[in-house]
């Protein structure tokens, strides 16, 4: 019967250190849970941000086709323009010469001689 009795004291006392610890052992899980949820929630935001992304950023296959066809129509219009101007060196002295049309160049002035000499003329 002794053995009994310590045995239930023993039930007994595991029961009233689970009950003790039972509130703060439960706020502990509940907070675990509540950070797990939270990390799962950001990777499932940045998971359909790099979704949308990704769907903003590849084109569709008409997209991309109109695309290569405006590169390409742009580029023959380079080719094309290019032929037709004039070279650089040629178009600068075009300008030169349009410009001195327009502001005929300022006349020559005379300098004034110095009535001093220059002062290594006193040494020698």
């Amino acid at each position: 019967m002794r053995d009994k009795f310590e045995v239930l004291l023993a039930k007994e006392r595991e029961v009233h250190a689970f009950l003790d610890a039972f509130d703060a052992t439960r706020r502990g899980l509940a907070d675990e849970q509540a950070a797990a949820a939270a990390d799962a929630r950001a990777i499932l935001e940045t998971i359909t941000r790099l979704d949308a992304l990704g769907n903003a950023v590849a084109p569709d296959a008409d997209k991309l086709q109109r695309v290569r066809d405006e590169l390409e129509y742009k580029t023959v219009q380079k080719h094309n323009s290019a032929d037709t101007t004039v070279p650089k060196g040629r178009k600068r002295a075009l300008e030169g010469s349009l410009s001195s049309a327009k502001h005929p160049p300022d006349p020559p002035t005379r300098r004034r001689a110095s009535s001093r000499a220059c002062s290594c003329a006193r040494w020698s």
